[in-house]
């Protein structure tokens, strides 16, 4: 069975996974970010530029017809991307980040628990990023070799030389089979 992105042994501190930042776009669990906007203030709710609905009236008065509820879903205003090699990369993407499933429905109009248990949050919504920890991974660009270091390209992982000033980690295993090989992360 070949499982793209992380498979499920992990070994990490909650300590270590940072809960506060969004996408800027649909990216994989096991994908290495890095900031690419964090502005504003975390503690409030920034819904300001909310767009004006049809249904929203204030002038609805008793015995017209009523006006429809309307919220907008708070969107999370510090966001990653996937780490390029001029980045600081921050971590590693726990969770794959998308909007619809591969049948095509809305991730909104479905159970808050389905998607924790398949591992999703929604674009727009914060995401767990782990910044240091052991997992098995796919996500490399190139050839994974015992006790070399990685760097990020693209949100992969990129071998290279080790190096303590330069490796986001170091590769405990080479390859296996399915491609995934064991990584200790390091990042800032």
């Amino acid at each position: 069975m070949n499982i793209s992105g992380l498979k499920p042994f992990r070994a990490y501190s909650e300590t270590d996974v940072i809960n506060m930042f969004a996408t800027t776009g649909v990216l994989s669990k096991g994908t290495l970010v890095a900031v690419s906007a964090a502005t504003g203030n975390t503690n409030v709710l920034q819904n300001t530029g909310a767009s004006v609905t049809p249904y929203q009236t204030t002038t609805t008065a008793f015995g017209l017809p009523p006006s429809y509820a309307y919220h907008k879903r708070g969107d999370v205003t510090w966001t990653v991307k996937a780490a390029a090699p001029t980045d600081v990369c921050i971590g590693m993407l726990l969770y794959d980040v998308q909007s619809t499933n591969r049948f095509g429905q809305d991730y909104r109009y479905q159970p808050t628990y389905e998607r924790h248990e398949q591992q999703i949050s929604l674009l727009g919504e914060a995401t767990p990023i782990v910044r240091r920890g052991l997992f098995m991974t796919d996500n490399i660009a190139g050839t994974a070799a015992l006790n070399s270091g990685f760097t990020a390209s693209g949100g992969q992982l990129v071998p290279q030389v080790y190096s303590k000033t330069t490796s986001l980690g170091v590769f405990l295993s080479s390859e296996d089979g399915d491609g995934h090989a064991l990584i200790a992360l390091n990042c800032v």
